[in-house]
C-alpha cells in the first residue's frame, strides 16, 4: 500500500531528533518545523503555488519541513544549545 502525502510527511515530522536542540516557551524543534511548515504550506495554497489538493497541501509541508530543519539553527536561533 502506497503511503499518502500526508503520512508522509507525518513519518518525516517523527523522525526529527529533538535531543539536538532546546525548547522555548513554545515548543521543541519538531514542533516549530510542524508549525513553519504548515503555515507555509497554507500559503502557498493561498497563493496558488501548489497544488489546491490535500496531497498539494503535504507535499509543500514536507518540502518547507525539510528546508527548516536543514537549517534549524537559523530558524530557530533560540534552540541552540550552546547559545548563551
Amino acid at each position: 500500500m502506497t503511503e499518502t502525502a500526508e503520512q508522509i510527511y507525518r513519518n518525516f515530522l517523527a523522525s526529527i531528533d529533538t535531543s539536538v536542540a532546546g525548547r522555548d516557551q513554545y515548543g521543541d524543534l519538531r514542533w516549530h518545523v510542524e508549525c513553519s511548515a504548515e503555515a507555509n504550506a497554507t500559503d502557498m495554497q493561498q497563493e496558488k503555488t501548489t497544488a489546491q489538493t490535500t496531497d498539494g497541501y503535504y507535499a509543500a509541508a514536507l518540502s518547507t519541513a525539510k528546508i527548516c530543519l536543514d537549517d534549524w539553527e537559523s530558524y530557530y536561533p533560540q534552540l541552540r544549545l550552546d547559545r548563551a
